[in-house]
């Protein structure tokens, strides 16, 4: 598919820009030093650690577990990695793989985490927003049905014998739902529906070429208008929909809250229905083109620039696939919160 060559062209442009913003940084007198992922113990005291001030990008680099993005290396042989961008996608060859339209290729949303209970019952998605931390909807949580949790990252066939690359599991050690979290179905009410896990590991994502964060928002950033993405298991319908085993993905523009609000109006939620278009923003209205059941908490990005930015989170719709936009949990209006409770 052309889209799909136009992408793989853009990653491999992400990656070198990486590299020479870390090895062509220069400093004050003029001279070019060195940045790079190096061991913690191999980075100097001082300028080991970059000032995002004098960066042209504000996003920076991930680097791996136990190591950090240093100016003044101890020994500049010693083994390092080249640093990675939140919201960046390698390009990963599958053999004999055939691309099919509305199925993602494997490692095409690095940051999408499937989470179970510890029995393995199917929970819901989530983001993957650092080395630590899952982002997903207060309503998978409350009422709390299970003690503990997990998380599966790397995921793209469901049940399969084994994956191109091997998936990633693991254990949550703590929730936090957000103190405003309210959900009444007879009134059709759901307000601050957002929930962020903490990971017991951290994810070395510089190892793992098809696991990467998303980049959160600016806060109160707008994306009405522009065309995302949202990839998950879900159902292709709401009513006898099966779920899906391949993970699949499907573009969706970024309605304005008051047209939205007029389209849900028109359903059973009834003339007096209000959007609270503060917490949540709307995305897709076009027949045929949905997340579903089983997708809520997945993301939905949007690309600015060269690195892709978690917009928002699937929280609620009416059915499935109707030319009614759904709902989702505007992430921009809940970065504080997400700064204060990534402890």
């Amino acid at each position: 598919m052309a889209a799909k060559k136009m992408w793989y062209e853009s990653v491999n442009l992400v990656v070198l820009g990486s590299i020479l913003l870390c090895e062509l940084l220069t400093t004050a007198t003029g001279q070019t030093t060195s940045c790079r992922c190096t061991p913690v113990t191999n980075c100097a005291d001082g300028t080991g650690g970059i000032d995002p001030r004098i960066l042209n990008n504000p996003t920076q680099p991930v680097c791996a577990v136990g190591e950090r993005l240093c100016c003044n290396l101890i020994n500049p042989n010693l083994g390092v990695s080249v640093p990675v961008l939140c919201g960046t996608r390698r390009a990963i060859t599958v053999p004999n793989y055939v691309a099919v339209t509305g199925q993602a290729d494997f490692g095409e949303y690095p940051w999408l985490a499937l989470i179970y209970s510890s029995n393995n019952t199917y929970i819901g998605a989530g983001t993957l927003i650092d080395t630590q931390f899952v982002l997903s909807v207060a309503h998978k949580f409350v009422p709390a049905l299970y003690s503990s949790y997990k998380v599966v990252l790397g995921e793209w066939i469901l049940n399969a014998v084994s994956e191109p690359l091997p998936l990633l599991e693991i254990a949550v050690t703590s929730i936090r739902v957000h103190e405003g979290f309210i959900y009444t179905p007879a009134t059709a009410t759901l307000l601050n529906d957002i929930a962020i896990l903490k990971l017991a590991t951290p994810v070395n994502v510089g190892l793992s070429n098809h696991i990467n964060p998303a980049c959160l928002p600016i806060p109160n950033a707008i994306y009405t208008g522009q065309t995302c993405w949202v990839a998950g298991f879900g159902a292709s319908a709401f009513v006898n929909g099966a779920m899906s085993t391949t993970l699949r993905e499907v573009d969706l523009p970024v309605v304005d809250g008051n047209t939205c609000q007029n389209l849900l109006r028109t359903t059973r939620l009834g003339s007096a229905f209000t959007l609270n278009q503060q917490q949540f923003i709307c995305a897709g209205g076009q027949a045929g083109k949905d997340a579903c059941t089983g997708d809520g908490g997945a993301p939905l990005v949007c690309l600015s620039g060269t690195q892709w930015y978690v917009a928002a989170l699937v929280a609620y719709g009416v059915g499935c696939g109707q030319p009614i936009p759904a709902v989702y949990t505007n992430v921009a209006n809940y970065i504080p919160w997400i700064s204060a409770n990534k402890i």
